[in-house]
């Protein structure tokens, strides 16, 4: 049987095929706000999804999307977004490293890549930053939602910016629906 993975906020590079690789049989569908993504289904994530995707995914996967979303909306959008796990389904949360960023500040490292990690790249409406997550603040949010941690880790990544090559590291929390009602 087929894993079905829904890439939330997959833009027009979805990654999540990339990530996944190790996966043989997958079905990817692919989820964004911006139609110019070019998205299987185009949809904002700060409302309810769509019946039909609800209680349907094997995982969710959400890379670099929470921190475009405004403060006091990231808690519902995230239980929209987790609604379309099927029970004992995974979610797959990667946001830039908060406290990472903050310690390469203090360090007096501060550069373009760090202001972009906080504010993102600013270059269009949608790549701004609204909001910041340490590695514990990600996995509450997790919690909170009523989803059970697996593995809360930080992880590098690369940045392209200017030219320039920059090393950073993100926060990664994946989390599991456990419904034990409807085992």
């Amino acid at each position: 049987m087929s894993v079905r993975i829904l890439d939330v906020g997959c833009g027009a590079d979805s990654v999540a095929k990339v990530v996944f690789d190790w996966i043989e049989d997958k079905e990817i569908t692919r989820l964004d706000g911006n139609a110019d993504a070019k998205p299987d289904i185009l949809h904002d994530i700060t409302e309810p999804l769509p019946q039909e995707l609800r209680n349907s995914f094997d995982i969710v996967y959400m890379s670099h999307v929470l921190e475009h979303i405004d403060r006091d909306k990231v808690i519902n959008t995230f239980r929209y977004t987790i609604s379309a796990l099927k029970n004992m389904g995974e979610a797959w949360i990667i946001v830039p490293s908060l406290e990472w960023a903050a310690g390469e500040i203090i360090k007096k490292n501060d550069g373009i890549h760090i202001q972009g990690m906080l504010y993102g790249s600013q270059l269009a409406p949608l790549e701004f930053h609204r909001v910041g997550f340490t590695l514990m603040g990600l996995r509450q949010l997790a919690e909170v939602c009523g989803l059970l941690v697996r593995k809360a880790y930080q992880a590098p990544f690369d940045v392209h910016l200017a030219e320039r090559r920059f090393h950073c590291v993100q926060n990664v929390v994946v989390a599991m629906r456990y419904d034990s009602a409807r085992e």
